[in-house]
């Protein structure tokens, strides 16, 4: 049967107050429509527990639940959505190496992908593995939590708590080790690659799949590009632009930058 408005109202207010008492920050997230999986406020700044402040919040609309990773947790999220890679190898992977023993809990996507809750540790980045199907969630990022209900232009759902207990201990993620076994040793690069630099024609195929970006895809469509600009020492304000032509704020676009930024910082040796 069927939730009422009210009583998917009071189910997400409840479960976000449960996760604030255990001192995990929320915040509310668009659960449907063209800014669904977005967060309704600033988050960075105002995710909370304060009970008040989430009573405000959840006192008429069913909202989504988002929860502010780097905190408590870090989140490896494994992609599993129609015409894109899919993460379940690299987690069939991980698993066998035993790399996923620390797992605190798990989750299930509306998409059938899996949300892998690990102990925050203190140094782990955003950042999107899209040839794998993965990504890693720390500090300054989020993730949608159960029992959060979306509806996207392709899916609608529930997230889901997975009943699979603890291999062992919970433990952080060894990302390092994740990132060598994705991607290999980086190799410091202190000058850009020999015939890209400043290369328009990179430069532009690099705006022109910035501009192609749909709504949920933006985000991390300027993620992607603003770190290939940056390794090969482009600058990233035309993307800049092509995003704002998308719909993005200038604080989203900000915020994007700088976190490619970051990830090419620790990328380097």
């Amino acid at each position: 049967m069927r939730m009422t408005w009210e009583q998917g109202t009071a189910l997400m207010r409840a479960a976000a107050l449960d996760y604030a008492a255990s001192g995990q920050p929320v915040f509310p997230v668009h659960p449907a429509g063209p800014e669904v999986k977005r967060p309704i406020v600033r988050w960075r700044t105002r995710a909370t527990t304060d009970p008040e402040q989430i009573e405000r919040w959840w006192s008429a609309v069913p909202y989504a639940i988002g929860l502010s990773t780097g905190v408590l947790v870090d989140v490896l999220d494994i992609d599993r959505k129609p015409g894109r890679p899919n993460g379940y190898a690299v987690m069939r992977m991980l698993d066998a190496l035993g790399m996923l023993d620390g797992v605190a809990r798990w989750t299930k996507t509306p998409s059938g992908g899996r949300h892998a809750y690990f102990p925050a540790s203190p140094d782990m980045p955003n950042a999107v593995y899209a040839r794998h199907g993965v990504d890693l969630r720390g500090l300054g990022g989020y993730v949608l939590a159960p029992p959060s209900f979306i509806e996207t232009r392709d899916y609608a759902g529930a997230y889901q708590h997975v009943d699979r207990l603890p291999v062992g201990e919970p433990a952080p993620l060894d990302w390092r080790r994740m990132d060598r076994l994705l991607v290999g040793e980086r190799r410091e690069r202190t000058t850009p690659a020999p015939g890209h630099h400043g290369s328009p024609a990179l430069l532009a195929a690099l705006v022109s799949e910035m501009g192609a970006a749909v709504p949920g895809e933006r985000n991390s469509t300027l993620f992607r590009k603003a770190c290939r600009a940056l390794e090969y020492g482009l600058d990233t304000a035309p993307l800049a632009e092509a995003a704002r032509a998308t719909g993005l704020t200038d604080n989203e676009i900000a915020r994007t930058v700088r976190s490619a930024v970051d990830t090419i910082e620790w990328k380097q040796p």
